[in-house]
């Protein structure tokens, strides 16, 4: 499955250091391994009361999920 990000949206990701490749043709434990990662970035944050950085992290979780069809 392609992943649709805006360029906004994959600077975080890289900041975070999450990898994400927007041409990668990603298969199912991809997907779920990137949800994790940014998940874990959203929980982190969190927990260090960084809400405005959780919400970021929380929206793009958000968006890839909708945007799985496939699975």
């Amino acid at each position: 499955m392609i992943i649709s990000l805006k360029q906004n949206q994959i600077e975080v990701l890289r900041r975070e250091g999450i990898s994400f490749d927007p041409k990668k043709d990603y298969l199912e434990d991809e997907f779920d391994k990137l949800l994790d990662e940014i998940a874990d970035a959203e929980t982190g944050y969190a927990n260090s009361d960084d809400l405005e950085n959780a919400d970021v992290f929380a929206d793009i979780y958000d968006y890839i999920q909708s945007q799985n069809t496939n699975w």
